[in-house]
C-alpha cells in the first residue's frame, strides 16, 4: 500500500496502473493530521518506507506520530518492523526536531552510507536511514 493526502491520490493510482503494479499495489490516503481516520484500513507491514516526508518543521510531530502508531501496529502483527526513510536535508532546525522527536518515539536509525547503494540508486543529496522501533510502546511525539 501506498499512501499520501487526498489530493495526490489519483496521482498515486495513475503510477501504479503505468508501471503495471496494479494487482499488488494499492493506493490509500493518509492525512498525518488526523491518522485515526485512516490507519485502521492500511493493513500493517514488515518494511516500511517513507521517502521525502518531511520538508518544513510543521511535518515533524504529525509525521512522527502517525510513523509510531504505524510501526506500532505493524510490530503487534508482525512481532517487529523496519523503517527505512529517505531524506533530504532541507532545514538543519527541522532535522534536529525530526530526530529529537524520532528519539523521543523510541525510535533507533543508523545510516546506510552511499556506498552500500546500488549505483542505480546512488544520490549524494539523499540520506538513508534504517529506523528500528524500541521495544516498548512508543510516546506520540508532543507539539
Amino acid at each position: 500500500t501506498v499512501t499520501d493526502v487526498g489530493p495526490a491520490l489519483p496521482l498515486l493510482e495513475s503510477n501504479i496502473a503505468l508501471n503495471g503494479l496494479g494487482s499488488i499495489v494499492s493506493a490509500s490516503e493518509l492525512d498525518w493530521f488526523t491518522p485515526e481516520k485512516h490507519l485502521a484500513s492500511i493493513p500493517p507491514a514488515e518494511v516500511i518506507v517513507a521517502a521525502d516526508t518531511v520538508w518544513v518543521e510543521d511535518l515533524v510531530v504529525p509525521f512522527v506520530n502517525t510513523l509510531s502508531q504505524a510501526a506500532a501496529a505493524s510490530r503487534s502483527r508482525f512481532g517487529a518492523v523496519v523503517v527505512l526513510f529517505c531524506h533530504k536535508t532541507r532545514s538543519r532546525k527541522t532535522d534536529d526536531l525530526l530526530f529529537v522527536r524520532l528519539r523521543e518515539a523510541q525510535f533507533s536509525w543508523y545510516e546506510i552510507r552511499v556506498e552500500q547503494m546500488d549505483d542505480v540508486y546512488r544520490n549524494h543529496d539523499l540520506q538513508l536511514w534504517r529506523l528500528e522501533l524500541a521495544s516498548g510502546m512508543p510516546g506520540p511525539a508532543s507539539g
